[in-house]
Parts: structure tokens; C-alpha cells; sequence
């Protein structure tokens, strides 16, 4: 008697147990599908124009810079998984919307492979970058991940490149010599045009003297033998010639 008593008591025991497991499932489960029922969509996003370093550039909402990636075949993105985390696809509930500065004919969006919606400009479907910590940052620039390069887009719906540092050197240096040539050239033209002009007075010089030799000698023997006969020939010397043949 007492031992069937022992057993319905374990019995009841091990019922109610099982009754409090599967009321606990049930509103876990419950729970859960709440919250998947009200999680938020991405809002209805932005795209703005901001002054940067690099000049003109879009921007999201937030003041986040929007790039493009060189991956990307037309209107399909090719960023998804890790690349999605480093670089956020810009989404949108809805239209997106667009600020001073830009141009609404050049928006548009895609679908993504989650069904989710992102927006494009120019044909290029627009990400951020997690390095982006402040507005107007464009730590992403030129950046090569997930293999291709990113870049910031002007207004135009364009990549804004930056010039490298080699190029910067390079053109530096031509800038330099450039520079030098110009500010020395008068210098160098009349330094030349100064011996060009003792060399030819020199020269000038050289024919003078050339030609006193030449013809000064016999001109001044001429002078001489004429300024003789003169002599020999004046009104007196002819008075003493006929009065001696007289």
C-alpha cells in the first residue's frame, strides 16, 4: 500500500514537470516570434553633399561618407558577409531621398541577396566604411579589400581618386625646374645677348683697323706727295722758274 502510494506520488511528480518544460517552451518560443515580428526596417535614406578634403563629396544622413566599390558589376553588389560589416551597404525602407547638392535623376536601388534594398547613384550601389568615426572622414579612399579599391564619389555620381605621393613628388620637382627656368631665362638671354654684343664690337673694331691699314698708308702718302707739288708749284717758285729762263 504504501509502496503504490510512493510510485503515483513519483508519477504526479514527473507529470507536473513536464507540464512546466513545455508551458516554458511555448512562451520562449512565443517570445521570440514577437520580437521578430517588431524588428525595425532600415529608414528611408539620404544622400547629401559635404565639403571634404577631397572636395565635394556624398555623404548619408548622418554626415557618414558614401564610396563605391570597383568590384561591383553594374547595379549588382558584389560586397556581402565580412565585407558588408567592414563596409555598410546604404539602405532604405524606401525612396531614398536627396539634399542640396545633389541630383535626384542619378538615385536609384537594387536588391540585395538577403532581400534587403540599397541604394544606388550613378549606377553604383553606395556603402560606409566602420573606420568612418566622425563626419566628413574618408579613411576609406583608395583602400583595396575584399579584392578591389574604394572610393568616395563626387556629386557627380564619379570617383574622386587621390593623387599618390609619387605623383606629388614627381610633379613637385617638375614644378621646381619648371620654375627655375622661367625666372633664369631673361637672366641666360641677356648674359647672351651681352657677348653677342662685345663680339661684334670687337669684330667692327677689328675691320676698322683693317681697313686704316689698308687704305690709310697709301691715302696719307697721297695727301703728302700732293701737298708737295703744291709746293713746289706756288705762284713764287713759278716767278723764279721764268725769271731764270728769261
Amino acid at each position: 500500500m504504501a509502496r503504490t502510494r510512493l510510485i503515483n506520488l513519483l508519477a504526479g511528480a514527473a507529470l507536473v514537470g513536464v507540464i512546466a518544460l513545455a508551458a516554458g517552451c511555448g512562451g520562449s518560443g512565443g517570445g521570440a516570434t514577437a520580437a521578430t515580428g517588431t524588428a525595425k526596417a532600415p529608414p528611408k535614406a539620404t544622400i547629401g553633399v559635404a565639403n571634404s578634403g577631397l572636395g565635394m563629396i556624398l555623404v548619408d544622413s548622418q554626415g557618414r561618407t558614401l564610396y563605391l566599390f570597383k568590384k561591383d558589376s553594374g547595379t549588382t553588389s558584389a560586397c556581402s558577409g565580412e565585407c558588408a560589416s567592414a563596409w555598410p551597404p546604404l539602405l532604405s525602407e524606401g525612396k531614398p531621398t536627396v539634399g542640396n547638392g545633389g541630383n535626384s535623376s542619378l538615385v536609384g536601388t537594387i536588391k540585395r541577396a538577403d532581400g534587403s534594398t540599397q541604394v544606388t547613384y550613378n549606377g553604383h550601389p553606395l556603402y560606409t566604411f566602420v573606420k568612418d568615426e566622425n563626419p566628413g572622414e574618408t579613411n576609406g579612399e583608395g583602400v583595396t579589400e575584399f579584392g578591389a579599391s574604394w572610393f568616395v564619389l563626387s556629386p557627380t555620381g564619379n570617383q574622386i581618386s587621390k593623387p599618390s605621393s609619387a605623383a606629388g613628388s614627381a610633379s613637385s620637382t617638375q614644378n621646381i625646374v619648371h620654375t627655375w627656368t622661367l625666372s633664369n631665362y631673361r637672366q641666360l638671354v641677356t648674359v647672351d645677348v651681352y657677348w653677342q654684343t662685345l663680339l661684334r664690337s670687337i669684330w667692327i673694331a677689328t675691320r676698322v683697323m683693317l681697313f686704316s691699314l689698308v687704305l690709310g698708308y697709301p691715302l696719307a702718302y697721297f695727301l703728302s706727295f700732293h701737298a708737295g707739288a703744291r709746293k713746289e708749284l706756288s705762284p713764287s717758285r713759278v716767278k723764279e722758274c721764268n725769271n731764270a729762263v728769261g
